[in-house]
């Protein structure tokens, strides 16, 4: 019921929509293909920050293709409108969330964090 509400809120403007399955089809499969390389690059006893950084790297990337790929596949009236910045932020704030998640998985117990800081990354 909520995502009805979410989906007319924010469909509301449009005129018309339509979705190019092919591409849907790409953003799923681009998601699958970088949380699997990301794990991985996480596939060791010996972990270290640039093995995580590297895993956020390609998840957060993967993520923001899935996203970007999936909004594509819309075909909409009116068109979407993209600002530079805005983007590149989007993307930033993605791999570093993605690095922050993997960070607690993988490394929180072996760094010893403190709760308030295992949990404040957590949220």
């Amino acid at each position: 019921m909520g995502d009805a509400f979410h989906r007319h809120a924010g469909f509301s403007f449009v005129r018309s929509c339509f979705l190019r399955s092919q591409l849907t089809l790409l953003s799923v499969l681009l998601a699958v293909a970088a949380a699997l390389l990301g794990f991985y690059l996480l596939r060791t006893k010996e972990m270290h920050f640039g093995r995580i950084a590297g895993g956020g790297l390609v998840m957060g990337l993967g993520i923001s293709a899935m996203h970007y790929s999936g909004i594509a596949s819309l075909e909409i009236s009116p068109p979407i409108i993209y600002e530079p910045v805005i983007v590149s932020a989007s993307i930033g704030i993605a791999v570093l969330a993605t690095y922050g998640a993997l960070f607690i998985v993988y490394a929180g117990e072996k760094f010893q964090l403190p709760p308030l800081v295992y949990h404040g990354l957590g949220g």
